[in-house]
């Protein structure tokens, strides 16, 4: 198998045309941003809205976009109903998801997610790292706050108008130290400020991580071109 996992040299998909649906996890601020930009790109589009908080889905309703919601736990949602392999997940919720989630359907088949140290090799090649917890870390290419209008073009960053740097998830997949295994899931701009990915590489996560012998370290990261988050672990058999 791979060592390193890289969910975006699958296949060529910057958009959602084709798409089953999207199902959008967190109707905070940001979240109900996302919906009103998706809804209005895509309206044929099926839209799903997960937030533990009903009064949240009762706000995401002011939007006048027609979409199923659904009042509980996201990660607890997308484990008890997958979603088709054509539909895309949107993240609107402050923690890792793709990491939570991988770490939830492991422990369906006997396993976990044991936490460790981010590697200080990684640590050191990713730009403006910042320890969220011993096994957590954030990195990005700015050093100021993005527009939230920015439509991450290939060659150029909207904010400064220079050349762009490296590709953040490119990066964090370059920089993972020998000795470990890892994955990184590419988040790819569906609207200015919006990313997600589609449901199906979560699926190809799982598969990756399950052949994973006892006692691997790993890293799991989510990253757009400027943005991204790391968790470090180990996967254990629970006794």
């Amino acid at each position: 198998m791979d060592t390193i996992l890289r969910l975006w040299e699958q296949e060529n998909i910057d958009s959602l045309e084709g798409a089953s649906g999207v199902v959008l996890i967190g109707a905070g601020q940001f979240g109900r941003k996302a919906l009103k930009r998706l809804f209005k790109k895509h309206p044929s589009l099926s839209f799903t809205v997960v937030d533990a908080r009903k009064e949240a889905i009762d706000l995401a309703r002011r939007e006048k976009v027609n979409f199923t919601g659904f009042a509980g736990d996201g990660i607890d949602y997308l484990v008890e109903n997958p979603p088709d392999e054509g539909a895309w997940i949107i993240p609107a919720v402050p923690i890792h998801l793709a990491y939570l989630w991988l770490s939830r359907v492991l422990a369906l088949s006997g396993f976990r997610i044991g936490p460790c140290p981010v590697p200080e090799e990684l640590s050191r090649r990713l730009p403006n790292p910042f320890h969220h917890d011993a096994d957590c870390i954030f990195a990005s290419n700015a050093t100021f706050l993005c527009p939230d209008h920015c439509s991450e073009p290939d060659g150029i960053c909207t904010y400064t108008k220079e050349p762009r740097k490296p590709d953040l998830f490119s990066l964090i997949a370059d920089s993972i130290p020998t000795g470990w295994a890892g994955a990184v899931v590419r988040s790819f701009q569906l609207a200015p400020g919006i990313g997600g990915y589609p449901a199906k590489h979560l699926r190809l996560l799982e598969e990756w991580a399950k052949k994973l012998p006892a006692g691997r370290a790993l890293i799991i990261a989510t990253a757009c071109r400027c943005h991204g988050v790391v968790h470090a672990g180990r996967i254990l058999q629970v006794k």
